[in-house]
């Protein structure tokens, strides 16, 4: 059971580099011009984006959710820095702060109160 969800895990975070590393923007970009209570709604999408990472991190890989925060928030500084050298990419602490959010939401939210609720499912 543990195999598959570690292999969801390591998808998962293939498909954030992915996403991370595509020239999926343009200078038209929806996302981007469009806000929420004045937050633009790029930045819901980086938390979405890191929500998930605390809960399949931890049924992967079940270890301390401190080190999953430092994990999580290190992964997200990793994919916006990667995001800095790439030519077509823009580094945005905006989006390092609404991953890093993402993924401590995943943490509040994920683990422990709903592990137990959502583990039944998977």
């Amino acid at each position: 059971m543990k195999k598959h969800i570690a292999y969801l895990f390591f998808g998962y975070l293939l498909c954030i580099i992915l996403v991370v590393t595509l020239p999926l923007n343009s200078a038209n970009d929806f996302l981007s011009d469009n806000y929420l209570i004045e937050i633009r709604l790029d930045y819901l999408a980086h938390v979405a984006l890191f929500l998930p990472f605390a809960f399949l991190f931890y049924r992967a890989i079940p270890i301390r959710p401190f080190l999953i925060f430092v994990l999580g928030v290190f992964f997200a500084a990793a994919m916006e820095s990667l995001q800095y050298i790439l030519p077509y990419r823009t580094f945005n602490i905006n989006d390092l702060l609404s991953n890093s959010l993402g993924v401590i939401a995943g943490l509040v939210l994920f683990i422990p109160p709903l592990y137990r609720f959502l583990s039944s499912f998977l």
